[in-house]
């Protein structure tokens, strides 16, 4: 299991390395390639609303709960989220924030995805392994460190020598912190 999503409502998501599986009223359903996935391996998984949102190294996909449809973004509108890298996701209220090498995107019900800015070394260099949204802030990790943009739209970069080259793998903020993850333990920043 790469990870798990939980709906409001208590539906369970995995992405899994053998496709996605869902507990959706008291069952399971596995949802692999052969149902319309772009791949068998999945990256990551975000539970929204009635659907999730899921990444993997051949584009963006949505699956309903209810019956386990699996929908592409369009590839006429949405090249980039329809068929490039994707490693990881979050949201912040009803938008959905997806990362992958060099790219970093927003997903909002007015706009549809768009191409956001993503800094210059961290998350555009590697392939992300952390991707944080909450309020506004938007926070990436990788093998090189941690970048956060701020409210104010600016990139700020910590790289991972600061903490014995320990690569990010997880990030929460709270109390004014950053809590990052990583293979070389937990850093506060």
């Amino acid at each position: 299991v790469n990870k798990i999503s939980i709906s409001d409502k208590g539906t369970i998501w995995l992405a899994t390395s053998e496709g996605v599986m869902v507990r959706y009223r008291n069952s399971w359903r596995h949802i692999r390639r052969q149902d319309g996935l772009p791949r068998q391996s999945i990256n990551d998984i975000h539970a929204v609303g009635e659907y999730a949102w899921a990444a993997t190294k051949q584009g963006l996909v949505y699956i309903a709960e209810r019956s386990g449809t699996v929908l592409k973004p369009n590839e006429r509108l949405d090249p980039v989220p329809y068929n490039h890298s994707f490693s990881r996701l979050a949201a912040d209220g009803d938008s959905i924030w997806a990362a992958g090498t060099g790219r970093l995107y927003l997903q909002t019900r007015q706009a549809g995805w768009r191409a956001e800015e993503v800094a210059q070394t961290i998350g555009a260099a590697t392939y992300p392994k952390a991707l944080y949204a909450n309020e506004g802030i938007i926070a990436i990790g990788d093998r090189l460190g941690f970048a956060w943009r701020d409210l104010e739209g600016e990139w700020h970069e910590l790289f991972s020598s600061r903490w014995k080259d320990g690569e990010v793998l997880s990030i929460a903020k709270h109390g004014g912190f950053f809590w990052l993850g990583t293979d070389m333990g937990l850093v506060k920043y």
